[in-house]
């Protein structure tokens, strides 16, 4: 191309990666016949009026959002919706359901009767239609609301701590995944993370399955030859049978020693704190 650049380059290059890499498939999906299908079957059904464009307004938008919210109070005051969720209570109360699958059925309800529910649902349905991963539903919503092209700027996200689980002082850091990672993507994952845990969790040494076993039987070996008569086994012993040599009897104490402490600095902090 005598030097020349493709048009749009520089663009590209100067996004992040993994957003370029969505927003790719967002265009390529909006090209898609078949999907532009359901999102005018999608639109039709909502109220949703496009421009000449395909666009929306945000005020546009707006209205749209308040009156749907006034159909869902309306669907939701409704005889018909309210009979149903008196139905799931009075089998919940009766021990018919558990509390838990009385919550699925009216949250199953709400999908059936509640407009806003309803959308949601049909925008599910879009992104399993299209095998596309979860973290697309945004920037579907976002196209079918106001005709916006966007993309996820990552394929993976923090998933946030509940209020109950933020109480205790070590609570997880979650992750959820969302596609296959690129090599950058997991690169930036592990340094999101590194940030995300830093000072939540206790740093500990890394045990080694069969040291801590082989330590763990010359420590009930000492314990018996503590308890022991007369045919007790001596340090030498011990260290004969664990260590594979006499003159290691020594050792033998030591690694004793070393167990009882990596116990009490492993667990006797967080047992001050919960008691």
């Amino acid at each position: 191309m005598n030097g020349m650049k493709a048009r749009g380059s520089n663009t590209v290059k100067s996004r992040d990666k993994s957003y370029a890499r969505n927003l790719a498939t967002m265009k390529l999906l909006v090209s898609y016949a078949p999907f532009q299908d359901e999102v005018r079957k999608l639109r039709k059904a909502a109220g949703i009026k496009m421009n000449a464009e395909g666009r929306r307004g945000r005020e546009e938008d707006a209205v749209w959002e308040e009156e749907l919210d006034s159909r869902d109070e309306k669907a939701f005051a409704g005889a018909s919706f309210q009979n149903e969720v008196r139905g799931i209570k009075r089998r919940e109360e009766a021990g018919e359901i558990t509390p838990r699958q009385a919550r699925r059925q009216i949250g199953l309800l709400e999908r059936r009767h509640l407009p806003a529910q309803e959308f949601e649902k049909e925008l599910d349905g879009i992104i399993d239609t299209f095998a596309l991963p979860h973290n697309f539903k945004d920037a579907v919503r976002a196209y079918v609301r106001v005709g916006a092209i966007t993309a996820p700027r990552s394929n993976y996200d923090a998933i946030p701590t509940p209020a109950w689980e933020m109480k205790r002082q070590r609570n997880p850091v979650k992750i959820a995944v969302y596609a296959q990672l690129a090599e950058d993507e997991l690169d930036r994952l592990k340094r999101f993370i590194d940030h995300a845990s830093k000072g939540k969790f206790q740093k500990y040494r890394a045990l080694e399955l069969d040291e801590v076993e082989r330590n763990l039987a010359i420590e009930r070996a000492c314990n018996d030859r503590m308890r022991g008569g007369e045919e007790k086994s001596s340090l030498a012993d011990i260290a004969e049978e664990f260590l594979g040599d006499r003159e290691k009897a020594t050792q033998i104490s030591a690694i004793v020693r070393d167990l009882r402490k990596t116990r009490q600095g492993r667990f006797e902090p967080n047992m001050r704190k919960t008691r």
